[in-house]
């Protein structure tokens, strides 16, 4: 399986010290590509970066984590919501959040929601190739209209 990139966003710095430890010690799948603490740096990075899986605190000042993904022009990563509050579950997945973790993680719940998002991930990937196949079908032999499916660090072009 590719490696994961992901971006962590938490207001807390040893709750974001601690998330990313848990993760590296864990979870080699995950490659950490940003670490940020308030929520206005981390959408400008969101769009910048194209993480694939993003960890995601719940309150924060200014700007939560709702409203950040509110924000955003479109998600098209996975998101767990990690978190010390336990009554905004219901609005977390109706972001169709992977998971929500409340803080202090535990280890396995972590791994396990980890799996989840991979899981997503490669059924999205799998979904381009596949509308990639249909086009080409449909094209009929016209080589010039078909598309070519190139795999980068970003995921097809």
């Amino acid at each position: 399986m590719k490696k994961i990139k992901a971006i962590l966003l938490d207001d807390e710095p040893r709750g974001l010290s601690s998330l990313k430890k848990l993760i590296q010690i864990n979870c080699e799948e995950v490659d950490i590509i940003g670490c940020f603490n308030s929520a206005a740096e981390a959408s400008a990075k969101i769009i910048e970066l194209q993480p694939q899986l993003v960890f995601l605190d719940i309150l924060m000042p200014e700007i939560n984590g709702f409203e950040l993904l509110r924000n955003l022009p479109r998600i098209e990563f996975e998101v767990i919501f990690v978190t010390a509050h336990d009554d905004y579950m219901t609005q977390a997945f109706q972001f169709s959040a992977v998971d929500y973790l409340l803080k202090p993680i535990d280890d396995e719940q972590l791994c396990e929601a980890i799996k989840r998002a991979g899981r997503r991930i490669e059924e999205k990937r799998g979904g381009q190739q596949a509308e990639t196949l249909l086009h080409n079908m449909q094209q009929k032999g016209s080589s010039q209209k078909m598309k070519l499916t190139i795999p980068s660090i970003k995921g097809f072009h």
